[in-house]
Formats: structure tokens, C-alpha cells, sequence
């Protein structure tokens, strides 16, 4: 081979081997720089989800947000029960002290007196709840143990004597211990008694005499049940006379005794 050829077939040599490269080199830069279309997808599929977990987020917390803002909203504009009010001012006054208490309640004591509408209340101790518009009162003992300030309840002009009394202005219905009420020329008395709407007393074991001394009376008639309506009548159930705290055999079936005399053809209606 001359010396021309094998220098031409050497230069196609080194040629042929720098194209190699280059190819090679280029290659390698496509296979760094371009992305499989199945991992594009994959991506682009990723992305979106993301997206969308972060938009359906971005909801959610608007739309708790939202629902928390309206929960405190409504929970701020719920208006609370509306108490009734009385339909005139109660007044009270005590000699000796007024505490107010939690729960709307305030206490007298000593002497403690309250004014609703034509009602007037008096007693040594009287415990008033302003929500619920009911009084309690009672009296105290000295050092003696005998019971002074006991509650005197006085609706219009029928006045109650009573050991203790729970009223509600509202109602207007009560529960009195021990009550003595004058009627006519009588007297009523009970270990227990219910005041009704219109002034009306219902009793059980009750007791009607028009001896002048009703706590122990002489004589009287002991009723089973009665019903006291002020200034009208008394109308009992089955009832019997006492006298010198000996019971009568003879029964008296239920009555209605007028206030104005009593055990007389006039003040008993069968």
C-alpha cells in the first residue's frame, strides 16, 4: 500500500470514530433531556390530583369555615326565653336586712313585708325569687321556742294567718300550713290548704267554729274536705260536731254553710 492510501484510509479511520462519538454524545444528551410520554402522563396525572386535593382542601376549609361562622352566628342571634312580666311593680322593704342571692333570689328579714297588685304579704323572714315570681315566707322562734312573725297573706280583704305560705303572683296560686282565715262569724282553719285563681281555699281535715278560740276551739264542726269561697260559703263534704273534743256519733252529710250565722236553718243548705 503506498503512502497516499494508507494515510487516506487512516483519516477515514478517525473520522468514522469522531462521528461515533459525537452520535453517542448526542444520545446521551436526548436521553437526559427529553421524558418518556408514559412518565409525562404520569406526572401530569399527579399534578392534577394534587391540584385537585388542594382545591377540594381549599373548599372544605371554606366551607367549614363557613359553617362554623354560621353555627356562631346563629348561637349569637338565638334569642334566649323571654320571661313574662308581672303586670304591676313588686315592692318590698325589711327591717332588719335584704341579701340578694345568686339565681335571682332575695331574702328579707325581720319584718319583711311585699306588695304585688292587691296582695300584701308579712313575716319575720321571706324569700323572693324574681324569676320565677313565687315568695316563701315563715316566721322564727325565740329563745323562748315560741313562733312569732308567722306570715300574714292578705288577698284584697281576705286576710290569711299561716305558719308558713309558698305563693306565685303569677298564677296566683298558693300552698299555706296551718291556715286561720275568719269568714262571716266564723273562723276556718286547716293543717294544709291549696288557694286557688279567685281566693278560694281547698282544704282537707279542715275545721269551721265561731268559738273565739280557733286554736283550740270549744266546739266546732271538723270537715272532711271543704272548699272556702271568702264571704260566701263553706261547702264541705261529709262532716261531724266536736264538742269539748268529744266527736258527735252523728255524721252531717256534705253542706253548705253560709258565712253570715252558723248551725242555723238559714246557714245550712243540704
Amino acid at each position: 500500500m503506498t503512502p497516499l492510501k494508507a494515510n487516506t484510509f487512516i483519516s477515514f479511520i478517525l473520522l468514522f470514530v469522531l462521528l461515533l462519538l459525537s452520535g453517542e454524545a448526542a444520545s446521551q444528551r436526548r436521553r437526559r433531556g427529553v421524558v418518556p410520554p408514559e412518565r409525562q402522563q404520569a406526572d401530569s396525572l399527579r399534578g392534577d390530583s394534587l391540584g385537585q386535593r388542594i382545591a377540594s382542601s381549599h373548599r372544605r376549609g371554606v366551607r367549614d369555615t363557613l359553617q362554623a361562622d354560621s353555627l356562631q352566628m346563629d348561637t349569637l342571634a338565638a334569642p334566649g326565653k323571654k320571661k313574662q312580666p308581672l303586670d304591676a311593680p313588686v315592692t318590698y322593704e325589711a327591717n332588719d336586712s335584704i341579701v340578694f342571692a345568686q339565681g335571682g333570689y332575695a331574702h328579707l328579714y325581720g319584718q319583711g313585708k311585699v306588695n304585688y297588685q292587691q296582695i300584701e304579704l308579712a313575716a319575720d323572714v321571706i324569700t323572693m325569687n324574681m324569676d320565677s315570681s313565687t315568695v316563701y315566707a315563715h316566721g322564727v322562734e325565740d329563745s323562748l321556742g315560741v313562733k312569732k312573725g308567722t306570715p300574714v297573706f292578705k288577698d284584697g280583704e281576705t286576710p290569711y294567718e299561716t305558719n308558713t305560705i309558698r305563693y306565685n303572683f303569677k298564677s296566683k296560686k298558693g300552698i299555706i300550713s296551718n291556715v286561720v282565715s275568719q269568714q262571716g262569724e266564723g273562723y276556718v282553719t286547716g293543717n294544709n290548704a291549696k288557694k286557688g285563681t279567685n281566693d278560694e281555699l281547698y282544704m282537707k281535715s279542715g275545721r269551721y267554729t265561731t268559738c273565739d278560740h280557733h286554736e283550740h276551739p270549744h266546739f266546732y264542726m271538723q270537715m272532711t274536705y271543704a272548699k272556702v269561697r271568702p264571704k260566701k260559703n263553706v261547702v264541705t263534704g261529709p262532716a261531724y260536731l266536736v264538742v269539748e273534743d268529744v266527736p258527735s256519733r252523728a255524721a252531717i252529710r256534705p253542706v253548705s254553710l253560709c258565712l253570715h250565722t252558723w248551725m242555723t236553718p238559714a246557714a245550712v243548705s243540704v
